[in-house]
């Protein structure tokens, strides 16, 4: 006859335990099948039941053990009374740990940020020149805000007025040196496919950030700007002869020269020679960053 045949009894579920081993921030889980009268005898079977601590890689998890009954929706006509039940366990130093504080000698928290800055660039990745008024193009190579003289003025990035943020928690062996090496490589890159809705270059990772919690994993912030592109068909007056795409964070600019006003005032005025659509940050796969 099976022992649940009695009006009270209690077993471990098998391989029900759920364990994180990370010193004194290790934690365990165990679960139990109960059948009670009641959810007050439920719950003094399990407290009465459940060992009141437990032993994770030989470091002893005796902080006071948390229970919780939670009784299971019977079929109707079916006798009630049966209970899931679960004991947690953590080290005891972990109560008194707050989410910021060391607690052994030599312990080492860890946190970083990188990026944020504002930008000032001379040169772009790659440049592409729209309708010379005389037909001839003016050769700037790939440097920004070139006057008609020769001088490069270049161009000052700031911070983006629209940004968002996302956060993850990520497995103590994800963030390695190696990891943070190729994250701080693709800072300033925008995206090479849709990234969460954002068209290709429209979104701009300028900065991360992130700390290892007290379980050892880390809870990483990447930052972005973004920039919705436009399709265009002048830039600065100049006809470009067709529709021309805009990515949100290409810099479009115009090669000026002074010319003298046909009016009465005979004033110097910038007179528009060519337009230019310059990528002033690479693109990059922002499916490296994990986060979808």
């Amino acid at each position: 006859m099976s022992k649940f045949c009695a009006p009270s009894s209690i077993r471990e579920i098998p391989n029900s335990s759920d364990t994180i081993s990370s010193g004194v921030n290790s934690t365990d889980r165990r679960q139990y099948f109960i059948r009670a009268i009641s959810r007050a005898e439920a719950q003094t079977l399990l407290e009465n039941t459940a060992p009141p601590s437990v032993l994770v890689e030989g470091i002893p998890l005796e902080g006071t053990p948390k229970f919780q009954v939670t009784e299971v929706d019977a079929p109707r006509g079916v006798r009630r009374g049966i209970y899931n039940g679960s004991a947690s366990y953590q080290h005891v130093q972990r109560d008194e740990q707050t989410a910021d504080e060391l607690i052994q000698e030599n312990d080492i928290r860890t946190t970083f940020s990188f990026g944020g800055e504002s930008l000032f660039l001379m040169e772009a990745i790659g440049q592409e020149v729209f309708a010379p008024v005389d037909g001839t193009s003016r050769g700037v190579d790939n440097f920004l805000n070139v006057l008609a003289d020769g001088t490069v003025e270049g161009l000052d990035v700031g911070s983006p007025p629209d940004t968002f943020s996302k956060t993850k928690i990520f497995p103590e062996a994800t963030v390695t040196n190696a990891w943070l090496k190729a994250r701080l490589e693709q800072r300033n890159t925008v995206n090479d496919a849709t990234f969460f809705g954002l068209d290709i270059g429209d979104c701009w990772f300028t900065s991360f950030s992130g700390n290892q919690r007290s379980d050892f994993r880390w809870e990483v912030t990447f930052n972005f700007g973004v920039q919705v592109g436009e399709v265009v068909t002048e830039i600065g007056g100049i006809d470009l002869g067709g529709a021309t795409l805009v990515e949100g964070w290409q810099y479009a600019w115009v090669m000026t020269e002074p010319a003298e006003d046909t009016g009465a005032n005979n004033l110097l005025i910038p007179k528009a020679l060519q337009a230019h659509v310059a990528d002033i940050f690479e693109k990059t796969d922002f499916g490296d960053l994990g986060l979808t």
